[in-house]
């Protein structure tokens, strides 16, 4: 009898450890509680004001050079002393301003504008006309114009490239479009966007480049009676305006660059702003 050795085979536990997530959900119960909200309280009364009735005096931590060309960066339409082709209003960006009527070329290469008739420049400058648009943009951009640095000249250049506005009769201009921006209305010819207005050309013409950079000749319910940079600004109302009379007389603006003496003036009542 032959005895076969058989190999004795261990068996062996393994204990695994898994981890098991278990979502718990909790119900939280939000209850809203009312935020009172107080009145403010002005910390001292209101000052008398002391600038006579029809006055306002802003107290500015600065006062820009005034420009009055459209190759450099001007204030012009800041303080209404200049108008615009398009202005904003409560129901539109691009309501008509000096322009009344337009239409865009089917192929977008061209712009034609019609500007409004009867309307004149302060200072005995004569009617605004086609003349005085083309020239005013074409002095903005640098396209065309290799002197002009004014604010966003770029994007004129962008749009219209080195091409000329065209004047078609006294009150049509033609723009010509290298590439077409549909903010055209508001942006490059509206007075909330580029830093560039309708202005005089007879003046410029009749007085040089160097009395335009120191004066405005704008068509807007403004007229400077003083500008000194750094310094003051005033500026008075023009009476009967074509589009709105102000309802005040005189704006004056006085440089006060230090944050307390500006509160200061108000406090006392020597600025109204």
């Amino acid at each position: 009898e032959k005895i076969v050795e058989r190999p004795i085979i261990q068996k062996e536990t393994v204990v695994v450890e898994k981890k098991v997530e278990v979502e718990t959900r909790v119900e939280v119960e939000v209850t809203a509680t009312a935020v009172s909200t107080a009145t403010p309280v002005p910390l001292e009364p209101a000052p008398k004001p002391q600038n006579a009735s029809g006055v306002i005096t802003f107290a500015m931590i600065k006062i820009a050079e005034g420009n009055g060309l459209n190759r450099v960066t001007s204030p012009c339409e800041d303080w209404a002393i200049c108008e615009d082709l398009f202005a904003p209003t409560a129901d539109t960006l691009s309501a008509p301003q000096l322009a009344t009527d337009w239409s865009v070329a089917a192929d977008a290469s061209s712009i034609t504008i019609t500007i409004r008739e009867g309307v004149n420049f302060n200072g005995g400058f004569g009617e605004v006309t086609a003349a005085d648009v083309a020239w005013s943009f074409n002095d903005a951009n640098p396209g065309y114009n290799d002197e002009s640095i004014t604010d966003g000249g770029g994007l004129y250049s962008s749009m219209i490239g080195n091409q000329e506005i065209l004047v078609v009769d006294k009150y049509t201009v033609k723009v010509p479009i290298l590439q077409f921006d549909p903010r055209w209305q508001s942006w490059h010819f509206g007075q909330d966007g580029l830093s560039a207005s309708v202005l005089s050309k007879a003046a410029f013409d009749q007085n040089g480049e160097d009395w335009s950079f120191e004066n405005f000749t704008g068509s807007g319910p403004f007229t400077v009676s003083e500008w000194v940079k750094d310094d003051r600004f005033v500026i008075n109302a023009v009476s009967d305006h074509w589009r709105k009379t102000p309802l005040v007389d005189t704006i004056k603006g006085v440089a006060v660059p230090e944050q307390q003496t500006r509160l200061a003036m108000m406090r006392v009542g020597e600025a109204d702003i």
